[in-house]
């Protein structure tokens, strides 16, 4: 079913996610974004999630397109039983496209970093891929590493040390 994502603005203004984003250029401040729908989860997702040896949170903004997931029904619940690996949206203090930065500033009120990400993961994550020098004094296992991925071979090479680095972590 839908699950539309809308932007509360700090003057209280409520806007559907992609009109504060491309029409007010995202320049409304956010207080917080609002995830509608019903929150069901459908039994095949479920199942993938039981069936499953690793989740791999990518580097997307948790507010806007990872959490209207993880609050589905059932799937934040199955997502902690699984070892769970996120991949940190953040490099070197700066979001690689979309208005994710100025959203960890003005949302979770800390400056943007890969260490702000993995708070707002909090009790999900049993590892978290940040770039060369973003490192931080994680409860967890951290892969330090060159995370931009700009060609076939940046894929390649960043998918083989995140599924070593996942086993190691079961």
């Amino acid at each position: 079913a839908p699950c539309p994502t809308s932007i509360l603005t700090k003057d209280g203004e409520e806007l559907p996610f992609q009109e504060w984003l491309v029409k007010e250029s995202a320049a409304p401040p956010v207080g917080r974004a609002r995830h509608g729908g019903n929150g069901e989860t459908t039994a095949s997702v479920l199942d993938a999630l039981k069936a499953a040896n690793l989740v791999v949170i990518c580097p997307s903004n948790p507010y806007v397109s990872i959490d209207p997931i993880l609050r589905l029904a059932g799937v934040s619940e199955a997502v902690r039983r699984i070892p769970t690996v996120a991949v940190s949206p953040i490099l070197n203090g700066r979001a690689v496209k979309g208005p994710l930065a100025t959203m960890i500033s003005e949302i979770g009120g800390r400056p943007p970093s890969a260490e702000a990400v993995a708070i707002h993961y909090k009790g999900l994550l049993d590892g978290f891929a940040v770039q060369h020098g973003d490192s931080f004094g994680a409860d967890y296992r951290t892969l330090e590493t060159d995370i931009l991925i700009q060609t076939r071979e940046d894929r390649i090479r960043f998918a083989r040390e995140l599924i070593e680095f996942a086993r190691d972590l079961t």
